[in-house]
Formats: structure tokens, C-alpha cells, sequence
């Protein structure tokens, strides 16, 4: 066998053992594939051969498992996509907030920007409908431990706060050692937890399921998983928001669509 054809078969192997136990799959896009020949390389120049390095990440699920977050995404900012944060505040004001409760739920929240931004969204919402009353619980989730620390923390460097509204930065965080960080008004609204996507959501019925750069990478039968269990964990007016690079996808698994604002896509349970 050639070389490269020897390096082909050893990259659909680790796809195979990736898409069994980590749901990622060959659909994922020319990034994951570059970031798993980077991988390889590493592990052939520490075991010495293709072969070798193949039955390494067979044998040790630890390995896998390392493998799989390396080609994550793992990437969050700061009150990302507008659009979509102005169509949530309305439905909030609308639907949820008068109803008494919001609960919502970021998956894959990496370092915790996406949770944040939804707390303060729903909390500057809440205050300026003048329905202090109603409650507001916001859940962050991500496989990854190191990420989660990072969530909890709720220290940022001042530069990553740049994309969120000036009244909103001003309002929910204060200058701390090390950067700035989030105030304990928001920390009360906020939980962060390490979970694993395809392990479903925590329990609980959620208004609002946040799901964006996390199907990108797996394939079909994971996400219709994801999907599927994000959907069933919906309150009756509950949606489920996805990336917008991630819409389609998630209609061609066969969920019906619906349009917030232009450009704003949501599912819900049907």
C-alpha cells in the first residue's frame, strides 16, 4: 500500500472509531480532516509508524477522547450574532418573561460567553418590562473540564467583552485581577456544568435550547440525536436555536423551521 493510500485508510479508521463513540463523522467538513492529519502526525512521530499509531487510539479510550476534542470547535464569543439575540429579547418579552419563567440551556458553551450573554439579555429584559418577578435560570454545558473552569471563573479579558453592548458590559461586570469579571447579579442567574451533548441535556424542561457549532462536526444519526433530545426537552413554547451555518442541516434531518425575524431560524417541538 502507498503512503498515501496508507494514510487515507488510517484517517477513515480513527473517523470510524470517532463517529462510534464520539458521534463525529465524515460529513464534519475539510477542517476536521486537516485537523486529524495534524493529529496523526503527532502520533505516528510519537509511536513511530501509522500502524502503531492506529492501535494506540483503538486500545486507549483516553486517547480517543483527546482525538475527538482537538477537532472541536471550542470557539465562543461575547454576545455572537446580534440578530439573533435582538429576535430572543422580544420573544422573551413577549412569550416567556409574562409567563413567569425562563430557563435556558447553552450546549457546548466552551468558555462561557454564549450563557453569559443569554443571562443578560433575559435579565436587562426582565428589568425593563418591569417583571422582576419572574424567574431566570440560565445552564451552561460543554464536554470539556478545562472549558467549564474557564465558564466558572467569569473572568474576561477586556477585549472580549468589546462586541457586547456598552450598557450591558457596563452593567454586569466590574474590573477584577486579571481582566474583568461578571457580577455576582449575573453568576446567581448562571450554572455551568461538564456534560457531553450526545449524552442529552440535563433534566428539566427548558424555554430556550441554544445549540450553535456543535452539530458541525457529526454526523448524521449524532445530531438527529442531539436534535431530537434538545427538541423533547422544550417546554410547550420552548425553541431550539442552532447556528445559522446549521439550519439547513437541521431541516434536512427533518424538523420543520420557523422564522423569528429575517434571518432568524428556530424548531420546536412538534
Amino acid at each position: 500500500m502507498s503512503g498515501d493510500a496508507a494514510q487515507g485508510a488510517a484517517l477513515s479508521t480513527l473517523l470510524a472509531l470517532l463517529g462510534e463513540k464520539h458521534g463525529i463523522g465524515e460529513r464534519s467538513g475539510a477542517w476536521v480532516t486537516s485537523r486529524l492529519e495534524h493529529a496523526l502526525q503527532q502520533l505516528v512521530a510519537e509511536t513511530g509508524s501509522l500502524e502503531r499509531a492506529v492501535d494506540l487510539v483503538r486500545a486507549d479510550r483516553g486517547r480517543l477522547a483527546k482525538l475527538a476534542d482537538c477537532l472541536r470547535v471550542g470557539e465562543t464569543r461575547f454576545y455572537r450574532d446580534p440578530d439573533q439575540w435582538t429576535a430572543l429579547d422580544k420573544l422573551a418579552r413577549s412569550s416567556w418573561l409574562p409567563a413567569g419563567r425562563v430557563r435556558g440551556l447553552s450546549v457546548g458553551c466552551s468558555s462561557g460567553q454564549e450563557a453569559l450573554t443569554l443571562a443578560m439579555v433575559l435579565d436587562a429584559a426582565r428589568t425593563d418590562a418591569g417583571l422582576g418577578s419572574a424567574a431566570l435560570r440560565v445552564v451552561g454545558v460543554d464536554k470539556s473540564q478545562e472549558a467549564i473552569e474557564t465558564a466558572r471563573s467569569g473572568v474576561y479579558a477586556p477585549d472580549a467583552l468589546a462586541p457586547l453592548p456598552r450598557a450591558l458590559r457596563e452593567r454586569y461586570f466590574c474590573e477584577t485581577v486579571g481582566g474583568l469579571s461578571a457580577t455576582p447579579e449575573l453568576r446567581g442567574i448562571v450554572s455551568f456544568s461538564v456534560r457531553d451533548a450526545l449524552g442529552g441535556p440535563p433534566p428539566g424542561l427548558w424555554e430556550l435550547a441554544i445549540c450553535k457549532n456543535v452539530l458541525i462536526y457529526m454526523s448524521d444519526d449524532a445530531a438527529e440525536r442531539v436534535v431530537s433530545s434538545l427538541l423533547r426537552s422544550l417546554s410547550n413554547d420552548g425553541v431550539l436555536l442552532v447556528a445559522r451555518s446549521e439550519v439547513a442541516r437541521v431541516r434536512a434531518l427533518g424538523h420543520a423551521a420557523e422564522e423569528l425575524a429575517p434571518g432568524v431560524t428556530v424548531f420546536r417541538c412538534p
